[in-house]
C-alpha cells in the first residue's frame, strides 16, 4: 500500500511539473484574469495555465502595459483594451485568427495596427478618448485582408489613409469615421475638414454618395475615393508643410529641408506633453529626449501645419 501511495505521488508530480503555463509578466495584465476568473491560481505569479486561457472568447483589459501572453488566447474572438499602452509598446495579433471584434480605446504608444491574417474579424472600433490629446498615432490602416469585416468606427484624428478594398463594402453599412477633434497633438485647434484618402471596392459609387457608400457616416474629413493607382493630395488639401526631415530615427539631432517659411516646431510625447520648443534653426537638438516614438509638429507663418512620426534612438 505505502508503495502504490508513493508512486501515485509521483505520478501526480509529474504531472503537475509538466503543466503548460503562458508567461504575464505584465502585473496589471494577470490581475485583470484573476478579477475574470480566469486564472484559476488567483495568485500573482508572472504566469497562467495555459488550459485557463486558450478557451476564453472574450477579453477586457485596462491599463495594461505589456501584451505577452495575449498569443495563447487562441480561441479569443472579442478584444477590448482601455487606456494602458506604452513608448515601446507592440500588438501582435496573428495567433489570434478567431478574432470577431477588436476595440481599442487610448492604447498610449499605439503607432501601427496590423489585421493582416483576421479573416474572420467583423468588428473594429478604434478611437482617441482624451480630448485633443493623441495617444496613438496610427497613419494608416489596411482592412484589405479582412473580408468579413461589416461595422468600422474610427476616432482617431491622426489617420491619412485607410484600405477598405475587401470585396465586402456592400456588407459594410455600419461604417463611421469621425475625425472632427482635428489638430493634432497640443492645444486644440478649430475642426476643419481635412483631406483623407480612402480606398475601396467601387470609388465611382462612393464619390457619388450612392449605396452602399450612402450610409458611411463621415464627419470631419473630406476624404478621396479611390479604387485602383496612387491617391494623390495637394498640399493645400492636406494643409501640410512640404518637407524632409533627417536623419529619422534620430540620436543627437535632427534637420529639416523646407521649401516653406517655418515658424515654430513643437515635439510631443505620446502622453501629449509638450517636451520641445523650436523656432527655425539649422540643427534641432534632442540627445536629451528618452528613446522612442515622438510626434513633430511643424508650423508655417502662413498656416500650413503638419504632424509627423518622429523616433529617438
Amino acid at each position: 500500500m505505502k508503495t502504490y501511495i508513493i508512486f501515485i505521488s509521483f505520478f501526480i508530480g509529474i504531472i503537475s511539473s509538466n503543466a503548460q503555463t503562458t508567461a504575464i509578466p505584465d502585473v496589471n495584465f494577470e490581475q485583470e484574469l484573476i478579477n475574470q476568473g480566469i486564472d484559476s491560481d488567483g495568485t500573482i505569479n508572472g504566469q497562467v495555465l495555459t488550459s485557463d486561457i486558450v478557451g476564453v472568447l472574450h477579453l477586457d483589459l485596462n491599463w495594461v502595459y505589456d501584451l505577452t501572453g495575449l498569443q495563447d488566447f487562441a480561441a479569443l474572438e472579442s478584444l477590448k483594451l482601455e487606456d494602458g499602452g506604452g513608448p515601446n509598446i507592440t500588438l501582435d495579433l496573428t495567433a489570434n485568427i478567431n478574432l470577431k471584434k477588436l476595440e481599442i480605446w487610448s492604447f498610449v504608444g499605439l503607432s501601427t495596427l496590423d489585421l493582416t491574417g483576421l479573416t474572420s474579424l467583423e468588428e473594429l472600433i478604434l478611437l482617441e478618448s482624451q480630448g485633443d490629446v493623441m495617444t496613438m498615432p496610427i497613419d494608416s490602416l489596411d482592412l484589405s485582408t479582412n473580408t468579413n469585416i461589416d461595422k468600422l468606427y474610427l476616432a482617431d484624428f491622426f489617420i491619412q489613409t485607410i484600405n477598405l478594398q475587401n470585396g465586402n463594402n456592400a456588407n459594410m453599412l455600419n461604417f463611421e469615421l469621425d475625425l472632427v477633434q482635428g489638430g493634432g497633438p497640443g492645444p486644440p485647434s478649430p475642426p476643419t475638414d481635412r483631406a483623407m484618402c480612402i480606398k475601396v471596392d467601387d470609388a465611382v459609387a462612393a464619390t457619388a454618395n450612392t449605396a452602399p457608400y450612402d450610409s458611411w457616416i463621415i464627419d470631419g474629413i473630406a476624404p478621396t475615393f479611390y479604387d485602383s493607382g496612387v491617391c494623390t493630395l495637394s498640399v493645400n488639401d492636406v494643409e501640410t508643410v512640404d518637407l524632409v526631415l533627417y536623419p529619422n530615427p534620430a540620436i543627437e539631432t535632427f534637420q529639416i529641408n523646407s521649401q516653406q517659411n517655418i515658424k515654430k516646431i513643437h515635439i510631443y510625447d505620446l502622453y501629449g506633453k509638450l517636451v520641445k520648443n523650436y523656432t527655425l534653426q539649422e540643427n534641432y537638438p534632442v540627445g536629451d529626449l528618452t528613446k522612442g516614438i515622438y510626434m513633430l509638429e511643424i508650423q508655417t507663418f502662413d498656416g500650413q501645419k503638419q504632424v509627423l512620426k518622429f523616433v529617438k534612438k
